[in-house]
């Protein structure tokens, strides 16, 4: 089976919440455009590391209304969409948590960062997720990790071995580790014999540049698609039958 999987590399305004979600929308709507079936979004896309924005202004009203109208993006295109990861409010608890809509504008599920990075302080802000669930779609039965998460094996092989085909990175992954997010996405997928597909935003903050090169890599090692660091779209067409093709080759 073919897929046509796109990447939303967009750059992120610290903080600037309303810009941000009309040009994550629009991204949205130009990789429909070019016939993609499952759409990624970077890392706290909606407003970046700012924490102190998060806290005084990120409402449950504003929430809800960023997921009202992925929801409905979603079913009116006909997408699958994950959604990033977007600050969630839970009994006074924060979590950096990605959001999985189907093509009906269905939330099928979520997945909450479980490792979070020391070096921005993400343990200090957020609170960490427990599980990793695998979400089975019409299209492939499809994974989520978040980032810093790429440092962990294990989390991708325990989605392995759940069944997943494809696993999705939403990131803010910045400069000078470059090598390191095209080395472990090739790593990952190599590891478990599926597709990986990380989804980096690109642009700065007020303490990083962030490196883009939002990849799609097969079972093989192989980089199928791979973005620069300016603002695109990186959209490919995967086939599913790469994954057995590669696990009968070294008997797994």
């Amino acid at each position: 089976m073919k897929i046509t999987l796109a990447l939303i590399q967009g750059n992120v305004l610290f903080g600037k919440i309303k810009k941000n979600l009309e040009n994550a929308l629009q991204m949205i709507r130009q990789a429909a455009d070019k016939g993609a079936q499952i759409i990624c979004l970077p890392e706290l896309f909606i407003m970046g590391y700012d924490f102190k924005s998060i806290e005084k202004h990120f409402s449950e009203k504003i929430f809800t209304e960023i997921i009202h109208q992925l929801s409905e993006l979603a079913e009116s295109l006909k997408i699958y969409l994950v959604a990033g990861s977007i600050p969630e409010i839970i009994n006074k608890k924060i979590y950096n948590t990605s959001f999985f809509f189907n093509d009906q504008g269905t939330l099928l599920g979520k997945y909450q960062k479980i490792h979070l990075f020391p070096p921005m302080e993400e343990q200090n802000f957020f609170s960490p997720g427990q599980d990793c669930p695998l979400f089975t779609t019409s299209l492939a039965k499809i994974g989520i990790c978040i980032c810093y998460d790429l440092r962990f094996p294990h989390q991708f092989s325990d989605l392995a071995q759940k069944g997943a085909e494809i696993i999705l990175v939403p990131a803010q992954f910045p400069h000078p580790r470059l090598d390191h997010w095209r080395i472990l996405l090739r790593a990952r997928a190599i590891d478990n014999f599926l597709f990986v597909a990380g989804c980096n935003r690109m642009g700065k903050d007020k303490s990083h540049i962030f490196c883009g090169h939002s990849s799609i890599i097969s079972p093989w090692g192989k980089i199928i698609a791979e973005a620069g660091e300016r603002e695109m779209i990186v959209t490919a067409e995967i086939d599913l039958n790469l994954i057995l093709e590669s696990r009968l080759f070294f008997n797994t």
